[in-house]
């Protein structure tokens, strides 16, 4: 940034990481019925989130450890995007889903 008599300032570097965000799939995206989650190894219970653009959560599934991948039915959502939301509370990933 520079100000109108010159002077400069520098933010501090920030590290983004995509690393959690790479380990979780959806597929496919665009979808019309059933979308798939590929995830990573669970070592413990988890939850899925959908929610609409306004952020109003509508589904919550949890997910038992062990599990890697899982099946969504999508059929009930009307045509839109959505925010897929991970949470194993360690970390929270989330993602955008197109249904058609």
């Amino acid at each position: 940034m520079v100000d109108k008599d010159g002077v400069f300032s520098l933010s501090d570097v920030v590290k983004l990481s995509s690393v959690d965000n790479a380990l979780i799939t959806i597929f496919p995206n665009p979808a019309k019925a059933v979308v798939f989650v590929n995830l990573p190894v669970l070592t413990t219970d988890s939850k899925i989130k959908i929610s609409d653009m306004a952020g109003r959560i509508l589904q919550t599934i949890v997910v038992k450890k062990a599990t890697s991948q899982i099946k969504l039915t999508t059929g009930n959502l009307p045509a839109g995007i959505y925010k897929f939301i991970y949470d194993d509370e360690e970390r929270e990933v989330s993602k955008m889903m197109v249904i058609r």
